[in-house]
């Protein structure tokens, strides 16, 4: 289950249609990730070509961010600090290397990726505290519940 995979313990019958639409929105989410997923590995390879950088044990928001400093570089990055991000050498080879990626990348699908993965990021986190927070009530509801009919079916015996 769904749930499960994103470290929620929640029975089936505990689940209502507000965890329903909450873990469909976190669904959402992962979705645009593997959406870009692809294109953003593809990239990091031409960051290596190009750089000599090695992206493979990046994150897609770091890969991501790369991408904006290189072709947005007027622009702040959204995903995190670029200068936290990156080393001095990586950030000073997207500066020196800016011209070798000309015609290597389409920037305004660059912007729009970047700008989904930010959407998706600020959504996550904020769908997953109130999945957790939905979760905890329908547990404490579902408990609750149990323990009413426990106590009535002792006061019939």
């Amino acid at each position: 289950m769904f749930l499960d995979r994103k470290g929620f313990d929640v029975k089936p019958e505990m689940v209502n249609e507000r965890i329903v639409l909450s873990a469909c929105a976190l669904y959402d989410c992962d979705h645009i990730e593997q959406k870009h997923c692809a294109n953003l590995k593809r990239a990091g390879e031409r960051l290596k070509e190009v750089s000599g950088i090695d992206t493979q044990d990046w994150s897609l928001q770091k890969v991501a961010t790369a991408l904006m400093v290189i072709c947005w570089p007027e622009y702040e990055t959204e995903l995190g600090d670029p200068e936290e991000m990156f080393t001095v050498d990586e950030l000073s080879k997207f500066e020196d290397d800016a011209r070798e990626y000309d015609g290597k990348f389409i920037k305004s699908r660059v912007m729009r990726m970047h700008y989904e993965l930010v959407c998706a990021h600020e959504a996550r986190a904020s769908h997953r505290v109130q999945l957790a927070s939905l979760v905890t009530k329908a547990k404490e509801a579902y408990e609750e519940d149990h323990k009413t009919r426990a106590e009535s079916l002792k006061s019939i015996a």
